[in-house]
């Protein structure tokens, strides 16, 4: 279901065209996240990230009610309680069918046979009755070369953008890789590694057994995370993470 004006959508998914600000005869184009927007694409924004909308230009916002800000007005803006639901609803309309995920893989690549590349994100949002709806999933995976992943690990697809692993990094055993990650180049992931959605680790970083990465944050280059870490905001560059939370221990002084 392509080339429909937004005025046709929004008639679709039940929102008022009072909640529309800008050219409603806009033909909405493909979906996009927050980060690689462009020109004629469309994406949602929480209220946490609408710093983000600053450099956006000529495109379809889904934006919370609740925030106050000044409207771009080569944007169009729709405005609503739940901006990810109301995304997750149009993406339902444009992309109708399931897409079989691209995956690209480098070269010198060991993927060990129990181990699941390319499946679902788990990417849902609560309606107004407390029910699940679902993402259309239309992102793929890129493994760069020289990447192994050990076996009964699980590397999800991207909901919009790629799950990315770069050069030289290597996966130990029972991993989750959630979509919309980023893994930099020569790091280390070791076994049961639980790593959640658009999570960015940068290049050579150790993640030790057992640590759980929240969802949407950035782990700096050349740092360590002790075993059994539970990581809730980011890590810069070069420091040691342990605990429950993890907390900053040292600076770790090893250096690429």
């Amino acid at each position: 279901m392509k080339n429909l004006k937004i005025k046709h959508i929004i008639e679709k998914i039940g929102i008022n065209l009072s909640d529309v600000f800008g050219d409603k005869n806009k033909i909405l184009g493909s979906a996009a996240s927050l980060t690689n927007i462009k020109k004629n694409q469309f994406t949602f924004c929480k209220e946490k990230n609408i710093d983000k909308l600053n450099d956006i230009n000529d495109c379809v916002i889904i934006a919370p009610k609740s925030i106050k800000y000044n409207l771009k007005t080569n944007n169009t803006y729709i405005i609503v309680n739940n901006p990810r639901l109301i995304f997750a609803r149009i993406m339902k309309l444009i992309y109708p069918q399931y897409i079989p995920p691209s995956i690209y893989i480098g070269k010198n690549v060991i993927i060990e046979k129990t181990t699941i590349i390319g499946s679902d994100g788990f990417a849902f949002e609560r309606n107004e009755k407390g029910e699940f709806e679902k993402f259309s999933q239309i992102g793929g995976v890129i493994i760069e070369d020289n990447v192994e992943i050990q076996g009964l690990s699980n590397v999800d697809r991207g909901t919009i953008d790629n799950t990315i692993i770069k050069e030289g990094t290597k996966i130990d055993t029972f991993c989750h890789i959630a979509h919309n990650t980023q893994i930099g180049k020569h790091c280390d992931i070791r076994a049961k590694a639980m790593i959640g959605g658009s999570v960015i680790i940068k290049d050579y970083v150790t993640i030790a057994p057992c640590v759980s990465i929240i969802n949407g944050i950035t782990i700096g280059r050349n740092s360590f995370i002790g075993m059994g870490s539970v990581v809730t905001k980011n890590v810069p560059d070069g420091f040691i993470f342990f605990g429950v939370p993890a907390k900053k221990i040292r600076i770790n002084d090893y250096e690429f």
